[in-house]
């Protein structure tokens, strides 16, 4: 059965965990809700730190898992993340509300480390999504999905659809209706989910590996555009626009 907001599958699409290369150096920060003196929820992407509830932040940031690796301690207000959470409410979907929660809370970061005081942390959005919601209304119409198939075992796909600059649904499509034969063929997949959603659908089929990599950029279109070049991702159907849009991104280094 098909979710109109698989919010599991968006997840491991465009938020996936942070690969750590190197244990010494490179960890992420650390991101504390506090209240009144008091650590009430600690996380990170490396490290499972819920045993830090509880504890007061002035023995937390002297750990020596902040102190020894010179870790960034991210810190919110716990009235201020209540306030982002309760106004987020308004929004229908829960992508709107993440987004909200992203947005508020980022003016609000703050880091508490010695070698870091004062500067603020960007939360990244994934590039796919900053293009959907941005350049690429540009060359595409206000009401079309995009259909990503990375080629990994087993494979994962997902539909994001988007209504009047808005996503209105993301999901794992049902492709039985198709058949065996025909899920296999990029174009009578992309074909069906367009007639299906009654909106052009533009199918990226592309490698794990590939994919794996973009997702840890910021601005990934030259690889993109070698990866596409090289005949490793293909684009159905191919549109010019948007190749040709992709490779000037790509060319400036945008």
């Amino acid at each position: 059965m098909e979710l109109n907001h698989d919010w599991i599958s968006f997840q491991e699409m465009f938020y996936p965990r942070k690969r750590v290369r190197n244990q010494k150096e490179g960890l992420g920060p650390i991101y504390l809700v506090v209240d009144q003196g008091t650590v009430i929820t600690a996380y990170t992407e490396t490290d499972d730190l819920s045993a830090w509830a509880g504890l007061p932040f002035n023995v937390v940031k002297e750990r020596p898992e902040c102190v020894a690796k010179k870790r960034e301690i991210v810190v919110f207000d716990c009235n201020k993340v209540d306030e982002a959470i309760q106004t987020s409410l308004k929004f229908p979907h829960f992508y709107e509300q993440i987004e909200h929660l992203r947005e508020t809370t980022k003016a609000d970061l703050e880091l508490s480390t010695s070698s870091s005081a004062g500067k603020s942390i960007d939360v990244k959005k994934h590039f796919l999504l900053t293009a959907m919601e941005s350049w690429w209304s540009k060359v595409l119409p206000s009401n079309y999905g995009i259909y990503i198939s990375i080629e990994t075992q087993p494979q994962k796909h997902i539909l994001l659809m988007v209504r009047r600059g808005k996503f209105d649904c993301f999901h794992e499509p049902d492709l039985t209706p198709l058949g065996p034969e025909r899920r296999r063929q990029p174009a009578d997949v992309v074909r069906y989910l367009s007639e299906k959603h009654l909106a052009p659908v533009q199918g990226v089929f592309v490698s794990g590996a590939d994919w794996a990599e973009w997702s840890q950029l910021d601005s990934p279109w030259r690889k993109i555009a070698q990866s596409v070049k090289a005949n490793r991702t293909h684009l159905v159907p191919f549109r010019w626009s948007v190749t040709t849009l992709m490779a000037t991104r790509a060319f400036f280094g945008l």
